[in-house]
């Protein structure tokens, strides 16, 4: 029509980019391989069985929509590098691509550049439906999708204010991927915060470079800030790590 089913697989031996399918698919079988991220949340909206949701939320009393029932299992302490490691390769690949159009993003707000952030949001956008969730599953799959669906540009968002706050939800996404999966890009960032933002609320964003570049408030005080935490590659040969400056409060 088309109609659309969520099946279970069981992935056997990888070779390359690819694994062999013990059971839940057969020959002739059409998968979706574009959209697949929207087409599950269209499901979760509906309470119908979706990879976050494998009973349709039928087991969570009290469920509302855009809500996850608790989840009752515990996750041990580990460090981002191992928690990164039980990731699959191919995802990790793909999550460098989000990082890098999130960071345009946040270049084109510090520079008070609306057509840019939009134009980079949108590749945000694509690199989100974009990214290989094969082989991740539970607690990550869930992290990811929670992210992925933030990481959304509003199509209704057409002004600088509206940016601003589309950003901010955008950071929060990013920084929850950075602390469960690493960094996976080739370069170190930073994470900044500036206290100042969105009326001494405060608000957080990552960065590539170590002096501050605000997208909250732009040329208006593009120093304002500190920088708050170094973020190595998971690669730590590629981009050796630097001691952060801590640039304080610019607020000429």
């Amino acid at each position: 029509k088309p109609t659309y089913e969520g099946r279970t697989i069981d992935l056997g031996a990888r070779g390359g980019d690819f694994y062999t399918v013990r059971s839940g698919l057969i020959e002739g079988d059409q998968v979706v391989v574009n959209g697949a991220f929207r087409i599950d949340s269209a499901m979760q909206i509906l309470a119908k069985p979706s990879m976050m949701m494998p009973d349709g939320g039928a087991s969570g009393a009290g469920h509302q929509h855009g809500e996850q029932a608790p989840s009752t299992q515990a996750m041990p302490d580990m460090s981002a590098m191992e928690m990164q490691s039980t990731a699959p390769e191919g995802f990790i690949e793909d999550l460098s691509a989000v990082f890098a159009a999130y960071f345009d993003a946040q270049e084109r707000l510090a520079d008070d550049d609306l057509g840019g952030f939009i134009e980079s949001a949108k590749n945000l956008d694509g690199a989100v439906e974009s990214v290989r969730v094969i082989g991740l599953s539970g607690e990550p799959l869930g992290i990811w999708r929670r992210a992925g669906g933030k990481l959304r540009l509003d199509p209704a968002m057409t002004t600088m204010d509206g940016a601003r706050l589309s950003f901010e939800q955008m950071s929060i996404a990013i920084m929850s991927l950075q602390s469960r999966f690493g960094n996976p890009s080739g370069e170190t960032h930073y994470t900044a915060y500036c206290p100042m933002a969105f009326d001494f609320k405060g608000a957080q964003w990552l960065q590539r470079g170590q002096e501050i570049n605000n997208p909250y408030f732009g040329s208006a005080m593009l120093r304002c800030g500190d920088i708050e935490e170094t973020h190595t590659p998971i690669n730590p040969s590629i981009d050796p790590v630097q001691d952060p400056v801590h640039e304080g409060h610019d607020h000429d």
